[in-house]
């Protein structure tokens, strides 16, 4: 009986490790995060723990700091369409001996030395030198969204801990509020025992249940403390006394809200057109590799002897002119470039239709998890209701003999069970919004905070976005651009990141009605 009746452990998202796992996870804890997280404020509201793992998350700052060195791409890729010029300089000292053929000796010395300054500036080259531009545009467009997909887990991650510290809490409040109410059920049967009312039996089936209660108790902190380390590993510090977090801004009022949102902001589903927008460029890269060349090519230099040294003896020269080269054949590597450019293509658009079939499903899924979670949430407050009027009925029909202490027991476990169940529901289908925002591609500091500065990854691009640039770098651009369209994919499109003063503050925005229906057949809009 005892086990039946305590058996109502966490469901949904994840049940609580076993005592074995538990120990270890609690042992672990201090040595991962024993260091950082005194130093670290404490965070009590959902918005305070978000805006301090988007500021501070190592995972983040790792991703920033690469998205960083890709800038460098583009910086690469501008700087061929600038000159090359280069320092060749040479001195040799040589001393031959002639014999002639009557037996003569003689040795001549040459000493001579030459400098040069040589100027290289391409005019021309297919289409190549743009080609590599617009692919290192969307290979930063792709890392932004990559980025922006890791700040979306990674704000989700919080979401989650936060909520599995407050579930925890709430477990391990209302496991105190239960031993409470058995200590006083053992008590009273302990009392009517005396006065011979009850038997033996039932005092024991009250301390059983009671015993049963403090080790469900102790489990519950352990898994509390958990909980504290992952949310402290991941916003970096140690969680105060949270508020129940606000709704979360964003949500759709309807399925087909989410689709649309989805298919345009999905972060996966972006970095896949940019990929593949990268990797079509790529293809005129590979086909310039067939065309002329063209380019401005001049010198100046002189050369004579080192020793002895006569300015006068030495010899300018000064060079310029057009240059023009055209491969004729490489043996079958340029094409094969080609068509190993198209497959790469190719797969770059099929695995855009596969990300916007994630996103919908996922879409999909989180709706109808989240509508159920709610729906499942107000039956389960319904059922509150009801166990607590059941076991205060049966608390008072046991004091004048008409129930036994089963009865009790089982009406006291029936809504504790309830009351699990609604703080279960509430924390799964807050997740389950934050979820759909996700997959909407919603989750992002943009989207859930209040005041936002212009976003440091914008700015550090605009830093070396211009590094060497030349007057004449967009008039090269332009000639070497001659028969090929550029399609700009927006480096300048705004981004956002969260400021440092003040307190962080998410939107508001309306909550999915109450009313709103599971969606039954998604899969046609997936399938499109």
């Amino acid at each position: 009986m005892t086990h039946a009746l305590n058996g109502c452990g966490r469901r949904g998202r994840g049940a609580a490790p076993g005592r074995g796992a538990l120990a270890l996870a609690l042992a672990a804890a201090p040595l991962a995060l024993g260091l950082a997280v005194p130093a670290m404020a404490r965070a009590d509201t959902l918005a305070e723990a978000l805006a301090a793992a988007y500021r501070n998350n190592p995972t983040l700052q790792s991703q920033r700091a690469q998205l960083a060195a890709l800038n460098e791409e583009y910086v690469q890729a501008r700087a061929g369409l600038r000159p090359q010029v280069t320092l060749q300089a040479s001195a040799a000292a040589e001393n031959v001996q002639q014999i002639s053929i009557f037996g003569g000796r003689q040795t001549v010395r040459d000493d001579p030395d030459s400098i040069s300054l040589n100027l290289v500036q391409p005019l021309y080259t297919g289409g190549r030198l743009t080609s590599t531009i617009r692919a290192a545009e969307a290979d930063i467009l792709a890392g932004r969204e990559e980025l922006r997909s890791s700040e979306a887990t990674i704000l989700l991650t919080v979401v989650e801990d936060y909520e599995n510290v407050r579930l925890d809490q709430q477990i391990v409040d209302i496991r105190a509020a239960e031993l409470v109410t058995l200590q006083g059920q053992l008590d009273d049967a302990a009392a009517r025992l005396k006065a011979g009312e009850v038997t033996r039996t039932d005092v024991l089936q009250s301390k059983a249940q009671l015993q049963s209660a403090q080790a469900q108790q102790q489990l519950a902190i352990g898994q509390l403390e958990v909980a504290k380390s992952a949310y402290a590993a991941v916003v970096g510090g140690p969680p105060g006394k949270l508020e129940e977090p606000p709704v979360l801004p964003g949500l759709p009022s309807n399925l087909d809200e989410a689709f649309d949102a989805a298919e345009a902001d999905n972060a996966d589903l972006q970095r896949a057109r940019f990929s593949e927008r990268a990797s079509r460029a790529r293809i005129a890269e590979a086909r310039a590799a067939g065309a002329p060349n063209v380019s401005l090519q001049g010198s100046y230099g002189y050369n004579g002897l080192v020793s002895p040294f006569d300015p006068g003896q030495h010899l300018h020269d000064f060079r310029i002119g057009l240059a023009l080269s055209q491969p004729i054949t490489t043996g079958g590597v340029n094409s094969s470039n080609v068509r190993r450019s198209v497959e790469l293509n190719s797969s770059d658009r099929s695995s855009i239709e596969l990300a916007r079939r994630t996103a919908l499903q996922a879409a999909a899924q989180s709706w109808n998890g989240y509508v159920s979670l709610r729906q499942s949430a107000a039956t389960d407050r319904a059922d509150v209701i009801t166990s607590s009027g059941y076991f205060a009925d049966t608390t008072t029909e046991y004091r004048i003999g008409q129930r036994s202490t089963l009865d009790v027991l089982i009406a006291e476990q029936t809504f504790r069970a309830a009351e699990l169940a609604v703080v279960q529901a509430d924390h799964d289908a807050y997740i389950g919004a934050a979820e759909l925002l996700q997959a909407m591609g919603r989750l992002n500091a943009s989207a859930l905070f209040e005041t936002l500065p212009p976003d440091e990854v914008r700015k550090a691009f605009a830093r070396v976005r211009n590094a060497n640039a030349l007057p004449w770098d967009n008039v090269i651009a332009a000639l070497d651009n001659i028969g090929g369209a550029r399609a700009g994919p927006g480096l300048d499109t705004p981004q956002t990141s969260l400021g440092k003063a003040g307190p962080p503050q998410l939107k508001t925005g309306p909550a999915i009605p109450a009313d709103a229906p599971l969606e039954t057949a998604p899969n046609s809009r997936i399938a499109q």
